[in-house]
């Protein structure tokens, strides 16, 4: 209990870091691109609204009522007064000059200059008949205006580039503050999601633990049950032999019978033996010990072990190993019982004159075992219950030596599987050349 709350708190400092760190990548990736986005923005949003005021000031020149285009000599007044109304109106524009139609400078104003308006005859700098004043720092805009009937001439007005750039730096701050509301929500959503997935994260795992705590009270039931009814037989065996042995000592019943009894009950704890032995070391919690040796060579004992029984029942044992076969890391123990079960059930499984073939291949970051024999086969019916604990079709089985195979393969990381053929039975045993590469 101690572990798993210890792992849930590892796991929680995990994923919190993990979060954090995501959150704080993500949020300095979106604030400098924000920032670059912004500052073009702000830049284009200058000149963009230097057009839209030209486009408006054009407009507005062209739209003179008729009345006073009447007065004729009036016009550059009127278009002066405009002009002006303009540039107050605007509040970014610091000067404008007045153009006529050749060229020649008429009229400028400078609001910097206390609103300060210069005639023809009083401007100083370049002398009329100049095309243009040169203008440092500004950006000007330009229109077309009539300045006296029949003659076009040329407004320009100036911004100075400190108006711009306060321009550019007042709508970088609007944007810069939608953008940190708009940051800072996202922090809170992400936040609420983080902790709603945290919430969500320990109702499952919650939910997973009842789970599992069902799943192991199922499996202890199972297991219950299935050791209790195996043990039933021999103890009703042994019951019976007792009462016979019992009623043949009172009855001075000859001592060949009384033998008879006392064998049967032998036969029954060795049962009962092999039984709880079985048991112990599938429910057993173990670790394997991993060591990596040659499996042809642990094969190989195994061979010389069974061959004494396999010539008693006529059996013949056939192991050809490759010359060249990588070593895997292996618990030789775990791998020596869980291969034992197999050529045990496949020399019992087989008739006299019958064959028994081990194979042994390499295939890539795998080590293939086969165990094959020519017997009877397991019907169609089994296959799918071969490894299920207590489930044997055997006279006398326990049924826990295939459970036994199967656990202990697959505490190495690796897999066994009963492969369909026409006659006989062949379990097929894959381990991994290395066990903590893939799934």
């Amino acid at each position: 209990m101690n572990r798993t709350s210890q792992a849930e708190k590892a796991f929680q400092r995990e994923l919190f870091w993990a979060s954090s760190l995501f959150a704080l990548f993500f949020i300095a990736l979106l604030s400098i691109g924000a920032y670059i986005i912004i500052k073009d923005l702000g830049e284009k949003e200058v000149f963009r609204l230097l057009d839209h005021y030209t486009r408006e000031l054009d407009t507005l020149m062209k739209t003179i009522p008729e009345t006073e285009k009447a007065k004729g000599f009036q016009y550059e007044k009127v278009v002066t007064t405009r002009i002006s109304q303009f540039m107050v109106e605007k509040k970014v524009f610091d000067s404008y000059e007045l153009y006529d139609s050749e060229g020649r400078l008429l009229r400028k104003e400078d609001l910097l200059k206390g609103g300060q308006v210069f005639t023809a005859p009083d401007i100083k700098g370049p002398p009329p008949g100049y095309a243009h004043v040169e203008i440092r720092n500004k950006m000007p805009i330009e229109v077309n205006v009539q300045v006296a009937p029949g003659k076009m001439g040329k407004a320009v007005l100036n911004v100075s580039g400190q108006v711009l750039a306060a321009q550019a730096r007042e709508f970088r701050n609007e944007m810069i503050l939608k953008f940190s509301t708009m940051l800072f929500l996202l922090f809170l959503m992400l936040l609420f999601s983080y902790l709603y997935v945290l919430r969500l994260l320990k109702v499952s795992r919650k939910v997973q633990g009842e789970s599992e705590e069902q799943k192991r009270l199922s499996y202890i039931g199972l297991l219950s049950s299935g050791l209790a009814h195996e043990i039933k037989n021999p103890l009703n065996s042994l019951k019976l032999n007792v009462q016979l042995l019992e009623e043949g000592l009172r009855t001075d019943t000859r001592p060949e019978e009384l033998l008879a009894s006392v064998t049967q009950m032998t036969e029954q704890i060795k049962r009962l033996e092999k039984l709880t032995r079985d048991f112990l070391l599938y429910a057993k919690p173990s670790h394997p010990e991993m060591k990596v040796q040659s499996l042809k060579t642990v094969i190989g004992e195994l061979i010389l072990f069974f061959s004494g029984e396999a010539r008693n029942k006529g059996v013949a044992l056939k192991f050809s190993p490759p010359d060249h076969l990588k070593d895997v890391p292996i618990d030789q123990n775990m791998i020596r019982i869980a291969l034992s079960n197999l050529l045990l059930n496949a020399i019992q499984a087989t008739g006299e004159n019958g064959e028994v073939t081990v194979e042994l291949r390499d295939s890539g970051n795998e080590v293939q075992v086969d165990i094959a024999d020519n017997g009877p086969g397991i019907p169609a019916g089994n296959r799918d219950k071969v490894f299920d604990i207590f489930f044997t079709d055997k006279v006398g089985g326990t049924g826990l030596g295939l459970s036994i195979a199967k656990r202990f393969i697959e505490l190495h990381r690796g897999r066994i599987e009963l492969i369909p053929q026409e006659t006989g039975a062949r379990f097929r045993v894959t381990l991994r050349v290395f066990p903590d590469s893939g799934g």
